[in-house]
């Protein structure tokens, strides 16, 4: 189910009449909120959003233009029977901080868009309070997306004992100009693809130990400025600035608006076992 044109101020009887919360077959909810030019704060979607609470055996929950600053209790999602396996949150800019997440055992796929307004902490609320020694415990897909004030990637927790996104596999960060790393519990063991784009400030030393694929678009801050090529003005020694972790790497695409030649020495691709090597000139494959 899919409601558009959502507008605070609506008729809440009209909402209330839906009694979402009943429909225990309903699996995708998509709530998008009037798209108009931007307003600053709507408190009215606040009080409209509160009308929309589903079933618990939700699977897919997406949220578009919402102008609340912060999403209503049952969005808190702490219950283990929450069975919400995909959650898309988009173009929420008033939103200051996500609600806690981190326990919801089935939650597989986070997609987070444009949320100009959340604090460095407010990303991954509640990690510093969590008691479990898991925190998103199943999740598999992450991407980021459009943070263009991001500047601090902060995940707290309450003990060094707590493992954060132990099953990760995709991590897609795009268009986050400004943010300068992330945290070694996101690159870790279980990390098959990366993907970064349009991240000028983002430093990483080293790489996934078991990643696979990795996609660099247009300038991925400090990965792209390690690789040996030609006319890369920032490498000074490529044996010195490859990032750590190319084990295991099978792929390698790079998509630049630069036009990249490979130095003669690339034996350090050779001897990470890289199958692949893709780059791409403004969509042409050069080599």
């Amino acid at each position: 189910m899919h409601i558009t044109n959502i507008r605070g101020g609506g008729s809440k009887e009209a909402i209330s009449e839906a009694n979402l919360k009943s429909k225990e077959h309903l699996r995708t909810l998509g709530l998008y909120f009037v798209e108009d030019a931007y307003e600053g704060k709507r408190d009215d979607d606040a009080s409209a959003i509160e009308l929309f609470e589903p079933h618990p055996l939700l699977e897919e929950l997406l949220i578009y233009d919402y102008c609340g600053s912060k999403f209503p209790n049952w969005m808190e999602l702490q219950s283990s029977s929450i069975m919400l396996r995909r959650l898309e949150i988009c173009d929420c800019r008033n939103l200051e901080v996500l609600p806690h997440l981190s326990m919801l055992e089935s939650l597989q796929i986070l997609y987070l868009v444009e949320l100009d307004s959340l604090s460095p902490k407010g990303l991954f609320n509640g990690l510093e309070a969590s008691s479990t020694a898991i925190a998103y415990p199943n999740l598999k897909e992450l991407t980021i997306r459009d943070m263009k004030l991001w500047e601090e990637w902060v995940m707290e927790t309450s003990s060094e004992d707590i493992a954060v996104m132990p099953l990760l596999r995709d991590l897609h960060v795009y268009d986050c100009p400004v943010l300068k790393s992330v945290p070694h519990q996101i690159l870790s063991q279980s990390v098959r693809e990366l993907f970064i784009k349009n991240c000028q400030e983002l430093a990483i030393s080293c790489l996934p130990p078991l990643l696979e694929e990795l996609t660099l678009d247009g300038d991925a801050g400090s990965l792209s400025r390690s690789l040996p090529y030609k006319y890369n003005t920032s490498l000074k020694s490529p044996h010195s600035t490859l990032p750590q972790g190319l084990s295991q790497l099978k792929t390698l695409q790079i998509n630049t608006s630069t036009r990249l030649i490979p130095t003669q020495d690339t034996s350090n691709f050779e001897s990470s076992g890289l199958q692949l090597l893709n780059v791409y000139f403004r969509g042409i494959a050069t080599c």
